[in-house]
């Protein structure tokens, strides 16, 4: 299968501080939005947020996200300085900046959601890690 994009649809209550979140600090902006509903870009990356239990959806998009076992990763070019640029925005950084061994360096904090979002920066990693890198990025599949 040959997808066109692919984004998570979160379902929160906090649909007005998530909108607010990644349109401030991650650059998002929106391109649509009703009382239960905002879908947010930034170039080719999308995400969605909606009211929970809302009657227009099936049954099985209606429960709320309870904020456990999934994390949004946004790649940058520079960790520490997005981290001192989060800080002086009056972000709270639950993960300080530390580096992998697996070739990342990053931090997380949690959005209004209470999603984890991790930001991070691929680095060189050690030796013992090289080996379980795959070139992937071929034409066929980006």
């Amino acid at each position: 299968m040959k997808l066109n994009t692919i984004y998570p649809v979160i379902a929160t209550t906090k649909l007005k501080e998530s909108r607010d979140f990644y349109t401030r600090h991650f650059g998002f902006i929106v391109v649509f939005e009703n009382e239960w509903y905002v879908h947010l870009v930034n170039g080719a990356f999308q995400l969605a947020f909606m009211l929970p239990d809302h009657s227009s959806q099936h049954p099985m998009f209606r429960p709320a996200f309870d904020g456990k076992g999934i994390t949004l990763s946004f790649e940058v070019n520079d960790a520490q300085k997005q981290a001192k640029l989060f800080r002086e925005e009056g972000l709270h950084i639950e993960m300080n900046l530390q580096q992998e061994e697996w070739g990342e360096l990053h931090f997380a904090l949690y959005d209004p959601s209470g999603m984890a979002v991790n930001i991070t920066q691929m680095v060189e990693p050690a030796e013992d890690y090289k080996s379980y890198y795959v070139d992937v990025l071929t034409e066929d599949n980006v």
